[in-house]
């Protein structure tokens, strides 16, 4: 009663004294305990005293569901919560962190069970290190960025979610370089940046993520069809050099951005059929009308 009370309050005082009322509330890392550590019983009991608590203060506040700290085999612990109907009827997303990376099988695990719900499903911290904070220098790397971008890939490709958050761009984790010693402070693009660049620019809000495939285990393919009809292709080459062809796309002309060790999304001549992929690099492909 004490935590919903704490909960309760504070909402209020955001909503009273900053006119804003979150639409969603979820304990960050429950699986893992940061700082709430619950089992996905305790969970569901709390989605439904909390829910309670927040109609009864009149706000308008629902669930996102789990919000655990990694993917690998965690998708069991939002079954409690999206099988009660008590609980289930107050949840309007379900989510999961990346850190460490799942496999594809672990991956398909939280897409099904978005399926079965039908509730959203967004990655709310997407990282591959979760303590790579302590070595800043980290970010700065071709290979860090070139990490971030292969996870992206293996999400759009078989985890399927709604939304994707970057954990994240402030200092700490950030996409950019500043150095604060100049006047003003000097800000310079990481790699980073540019991969992160691809996906935000290309992908079609609200799109369509097609299922797409690459006889090459070194290659990823993700695809996405906006609403306009617009076809975008990310494709991530995870190896040497090589030539691709096309399959199922052969009469559409595309245009096409690469980032590289030595590019960063500079755009390509117009691609039709087959394409050049630099050694690990990151192309994106988009129709052209």
């Amino acid at each position: 009663d004490e935590l919903a009370e704490s909960i309760g309050s504070y909402l209020l005082y955001a909503r009273e004294k900053y006119g804003v009322e979150p639409g969603m509330f979820s304990f960050n890392e429950p699986d893992y305990g940061v700082t709430v550590k619950l089992t996905p019983e305790e969970h569901r009991d709390l989605v439904i005293h909390l829910g309670r608590h927040f109609q009864k203060l009149g706000l308008k506040t629902r669930f996102l569901a789990a919000d655990v700290a990694h993917a690998r085999g965690t998708a069991k612990f939002a079954e409690p919560v999206l099988k009660d109907e008590r609980s289930a009827g107050l949840v309007d997303a379900i989510g999961f962190h990346t850190w460490g990376g799942a496999s594809p099988a672990q991956y398909r695990e939280w897409r099904e069970i978005a399926i079965r719900s039908g509730k959203p499903l967004m990655v709310t911290e997407a990282g591959v290190d979760a303590q790579a904070w302590r070595f800043p220098a980290t970010f700065g790397t071709y290979w860090y960025g070139f990490a971030e971008a292969r996870q992206y890939m293996e999400l759009l490709q078989h985890a399927w979610p709604q939304a994707i958050l970057l954990w994240e761009y402030t200092d700490d984790y950030g996409i950019l370089k500043i150095d604060r010693s100049t006047n003003p402070p000097t800000v310079t693009p990481t790699k980073r940046y540019f991969f992160m660049r691809h996906f935000a620019a290309f992908t079609p809000r609200n799109g369509k993520v097609l299922q797409s495939r690459s006889s090459d285990n070194e290659v990823l393919i993700a695809a996405v069809r906006g609403k306009d009809g617009r076809l975008v292709l990310h494709i991530l080459n995870d190896g040497p050099a090589r030539r691709a062809t096309l399959k199922g796309a052969e009469d559409l002309r595309f245009s096409g951005y690469v980032t590289d060790p030595g590019r960063d999304m500079d755009k390509l001549e117009e691609i039709s059929g087959e394409i050049e992929l630099p050694a690990t690099s990151m192309i994106t492909l988009v129709t052209k009308h």
